[in-house]
């Protein structure tokens, strides 16, 4: 027969979001500036899922099929606080630093959402933060067996000591799904900001990068947070081989100090174990982190010196990525979001270099000229190229230029176009001032082809030309 995966939803739109911002900008003598934006946003008509609807719909969910339809039914309401800053300071002749920062928060609140109203309200969407992290509260590990007779039982499965005790919420002497609240912060970072220092004395800058995020917070999983969860497959990490940062009973051991309430990790067992495996605050930790993103130091030679050996520019410098990472959670690095630590980490990366640039480079200024047709066929079109630095009248110059030529026949189109071109410029009689000549070939002429009364011309434009001394 035939069935129907999934219920067409009618009357459909677009979201509708209501901004609201208060800003400052705020600029000092060139010196000092300052933005910052105080918003708010409220969305209506987010498209998600249903999530409340009746039995007697009769729509199928469970399973690889759900037909619940798709509607404009969420609401949602984000705010926070956007700014950056710059600060440029000239001490003396020779010294000049900048410092700039930027730092956003943003949080946000569901404030509806199409779900089922329901008694323990910590159990909705509606009212909290978007990917709020949820679980149980883990209130330490089982002691012993009479703790264990003593306490709930949870999720119906058979415990032992070591074992991770968590909290009756609602208090039905039961542990179950119905026990699971918010905790901790969200998956996504609420506060994102950054520190940048740049500075120059005489042939020496230095520039130094420092990113963070804060309060972010996700729970660990996976084969690397729990030891033999899938048998024989999986990594162990050092943390686990110490034996310190487990719970090990005294048969094992013969001490009774084993039986740690600190341990990091709970009794080990190989295979599953669904009980130690729940989200709870047991795996819960902090994602922030503050990290060197990047640290520059350089020193250029005195162009006095570099220029007796036809080098404009030698800068010597040691350039570094990723340098340090400074986080309450050291297990992995926490700007990959990950949650088990298996994924490619941060790129961090190293070196000294020695960047020369050989010969000059020089930009031209603009420069154009108009041929007429009494100059049809010649190759007399000369541009006057300008430096911005004399150069000396030995050195010839190889130039490459983007310059656009094109013939009018007297009814404004655009007939012909030349691309990126490499030419020669010989020193003309003013070189050390900095001026050079270069000729240049023509586009075709054809006078036959002009409208009538009109005489033809072809038009050149220089611009940007970019020079090297050879």
């Amino acid at each position: 027969g035939i069935l129907v995966q999934l219920m067409g939803s009618q009357n459909l739109t677009w979201e509708v979001t209501t901004k609201q911002d208060l800003g400052l900008d705020l600029k000092i003598a060139d010196r000092f500036d300052l933005t910052v934006d105080i918003f708010r946003d409220h969305r209506e008509d987010i498209f998600i899922r249903r999530g409340f609807l009746p039995g007697t719909t009769g729509l199928l969910v469970g399973g690889s099929i759900d037909q619940r339809p798709w509607g404009n039914v969420g609401s949602m309401r984000s705010e926070g606080i956007d700014g950056n800053f710059g600060y440029t300071q000239r001490i003396g002749k020779d010294f000049i630093f900048t410092l700039r920062g930027n730092l956003t928060y943003a949080y946000n609140k569901v404030l509806k959402y199409d779900e089922a109203a329901n008694a323990l309200y910590y159990r909705m969407t509606q009212g909290y933060k978007w990917e709020q992290n949820r679980g149980l509260i883990a209130l330490g590990l089982f002691k012993d067996e009479a703790e264990i007779a003593s306490s709930p039982t949870q999720y119906g499965q058979e415990l032992m000591p070591g074992d991770i005790k968590y909290k009756d919420v609602n208090g039905d002497g039961v542990i179950n799904d119905d026990d699971i609240v918010p905790i901790g912060n969200t998956r996504t970072p609420e506060l994102v900001y950054g520190l940048g220092l740049s500075a120059q004395w005489k042939g020496i800058d230095f520039s130094i990068l420092f990113q963070g995020t804060g309060k972010m917070d996700f729970i660990m999983e996976g084969y690397s947070t729990f030891p033999f969860i899938a048998n024989d497959a999986g990594n162990i990490l050092s943390v686990v081989a110490d034996p310190k940062n487990r719970w090990i009973s005294r048969e094992i051991s013969g001490d009774p100090a084993t039986e740690r309430q600190d341990a990091i990790f709970p009794r080990l067992s190989y295979g599953p174990r669904e009980n130690n495996t729940k989200w709870s605050t047991w795996w819960l930790r902090d994602g922030h982190y503050l990290r060197l993103k990047n640290l520059e130091v350089g020193y250029t030679l005195p162009k006095a010196f570099t220029r007796k050996f036809r080098v404009e520019k030698a800068r010597i410098f040691f350039l570094g990525y990723n340098l340090a990472c400074w986080s309450s959670f050291d297990w992995w690095d926490p700007e990959m979001g990950s949650k088990d630590g298996n994924s490619y980490p941060v790129l961090w990366s190293s070196g000294d270099r020695i960047g020369i640039i050989s010969p000059v480079e020089t930009l031209f200024q603009n420069a154009s000229a108009t041929l007429n047709a009494s100059d049809a066929g010649k190759n007399s079109g000369i541009f006057v190229l300008e430096t911005e630095t004399a150069v000396e009248s030995s050195m010839d110059l190889i130039v490459y230029y983007p310059y656009s030529s094109y013939t009018t026949y007297g009814d404004g189109a655009l007939h012909a176009s030349v691309p990126m071109e490499q030419r020669q410029a010989r020193p003309g009689d003013s070189s050390h001032t900095g001026k050079y000549t270069l000729a240049y070939d023509k586009t075709t002429i054809d006078p036959a082809a002009a409208a009538p009364g009109k005489s033809p011309s072809a038009s050149f434009s220089l611009r940007h030309a970019v020079a090297y001394v050879r």
